[in-house]
């Protein structure tokens, strides 16, 4: 099995996904809501991301945010060579096919934004303090650091899966992939059979299924790197604090907010003597199994409550919902939002087809200019509902014409190369949103059809029905139908929908002309 120094596995790429939260504008609300200062992504920003894998996150970063200058880091010369096959069309993008060890003496910008997802729970320690040296060497000051990781203690019942999985196949000769199937299938026996490992332990039952449900590249870096660690927050938090960093929030906006914790825990949290004392204790009483959090160096000044309104008001907010999917009361895994009617229903109705200032709100809403600190938190609620968002521009004011083209050639080139995509959807870089919009595969061969043949359903639908006729007849199903299905009846159920909503939507988010 071939792998890095660091004993990390390279023989097989990791699933290739956009990941959201590593997104400049999701690091900078979390900052300003915890009262942290934080990059202009008004202005132009520079943005690593250390462990990219096939680079969807980074590369999507580089087309919604055109006045930025990216970079991804990752030790995989695979991973890099699809990155880098992804990123036509982009020119403030650069790949760095090496470890975080010789990137520490790279000529490199200061980096207003690093992040990091998921690789700090599967190196060994000499890679995570390279990567503090990284972080220490190369983030501004005021600059965003984001890090997940796999955490106790909801990891503590699941750790057995790392070493169990380890043990039965460590005489194999075979690759990873064969190593990871057959460990599946001896857990998937030990389960079938009733053994005690998981008849007395329900969340190893809840895990298996997840796996199950897993693409095998996940299964083989999640659980077959020798170095999986999990770790409690509080010694995230002081090995971060050796390269300068302060903790700033979880990436999750809610988790912010005591809200999600019952009365008696709230009374708990008070009691705790700083802000890591805290979160620690909010980790062990979710029993949180992975985190997401932002960090940030600090220039040493503690801002005021008015310099936190301040950056909040600089934001465009509007829906990410259409009107009619916009509810007041929203329930999630262990909380619900129940907002009023009265804001809240005329601040839907205002937001729901445009986007504003917390200034403008507030005009829009009839306030004076005294009941501004009122509309912020009322729009704070409305972000915690998860059915607003921040936008970087005003959506455009238009009907989408005849004729489809692409606003930059990086999305046309998703389109155009849908199969060759190595994530399960295609993602789409909006400008608008400085976020991605993920459409599905057979949602992406139409329209790559109607970039060739406009809107005129007979021409489209024919070439689309014969790439899926003729992919089926030799075996494939990439665009996941089954033998029973009518292709024909579905194919225009989807061009349907794309020429009434779909289209519409990537005209309003900057993605189409």
């Amino acid at each position: 099995m071939q792998q890095s120094l660091q004993d990390y596995i390279t023989e097989i790429t990791y699933i290739s996904n956009y990941y959201g939260d590593l997104t400049p504008k999701h690091l900078v609300f979390v900052a300003a809501i915890n009262n942290f200062p934080h990059p202009d992504i008004g202005r132009p920003f520079a943005y690593c991301e250390l462990g990219c894998g096939c680079g969807k996150t980074v590369n999507t970063v580089a087309a919604a945010y055109p006045n930025s200058n990216c970079f991804g880091v990752d030790i995989n010369q695979e991973h890099i060579k699809i990155a880098r096959n992804e990123s036509f069309g982009l020119s403030n993008i650069t790949f760095l096919d090496m470890p975080f060890e010789k990137a520490l003496v790279q000529s490199l910008p200061r980096f207003d934004f690093i992040v990091l997802h998921g690789v700090w729970s599967w190196v060994s320690d000499a890679v995570r303090r390279d990567v503090c040296k990284f972080v220490r060497k190369f983030l501004k000051t005021n600059g965003l650091f984001y890090i997940s990781y796999d955490s106790m203690p909801g990891w503590a019942q699941l750790l057995p899966f790392h070493k169990i999985m380890s043990l039965y196949t460590r005489n194999m000769h075979c690759s990873v992939e064969e190593k990871a199937r057959s460990a599946m299938a001896y857990l998937q026996y030990l389960n079938c059979n009733r053994s005690p490992f998981f008849e007395r332990n329900p969340d190893a039952e809840k895990f298996l299924q997840m796996l199950e449900q897993s693409d095998i590249r996940y299964i083989v870096h999640e659980l077959f790197n020798c170095n999986l660690r999990p770790e409690y927050f509080c010694d995230v938090a002081a090995e971060l604090r050796k390269a300068g960093l302060t903790f700033v929030g979880d990436n999750n906006y809610i988790n912010n907010y005591d809200m999600t914790l019952p009365e008696p825990f709230r009374q708990l949290l008070a009691t705790a003597d700083d802000r890591i004392s805290m979160e620690t204790h909010k980790s062990i009483i979710q029993n949180d199994r992975f985190r997401k959090d932002v960090y940030a160096k600090r220039s040493g000044k503690t801002p005021l409550p008015e310099e936190m309104k301040k950056w909040l008001e600089t934001f465009l907010f509007g829906a990410s919902q259409s009107p009619e999917e916009l509810r007041l009361n929203v329930d999630f895994q262990w909380y619900s939002i129940n907002l009023a009617p009265e804001p809240y229903l005329r601040i839907f109705e205002i937001l729901s087809g445009d986007q504003m200032t917390i200034q403008e709100l507030n005009r829009k809403l009839g306030r004076s200019a005294d009941a501004l600190a009122q509309t912020l938190e009322n729009m704070i609620n409305c972000m915690l509902s998860h059915q607003f968002a921040i936008f970087l521009t005003k959506t455009p004011v238009g009907e989408v014409g005849e004729k489809i083209t692409f606003t930059c050639e990086y999305n046309r080139r998703q389109i155009t190369n849908w199969r060759d995509q190595y994530s399960r959807h295609v993602y789409l870089a909006s400008p608008v949103t400085g976020d991605a919009v993920a459409i599905s595969k057979r949602n992406a061969l139409i329209i790559s059809m109607m970039l060739e043949h406009g809107l005129r359903p007979e021409a489209v639908l024919d070439r689309a029905l014969e790439f899926a006729r003729e992919d089926m007849k030799n075996g494939g199903n990439i665009l996941q139908f089954s033998v029973d299905q009518n292709i024909s009846q579905l194919m225009l159920f989807d061009y349907e929908e794309i020429v009434s909503h779909l289209l519409k939507k990537l005209y309003r988010l900057g993605i189409i002309r």
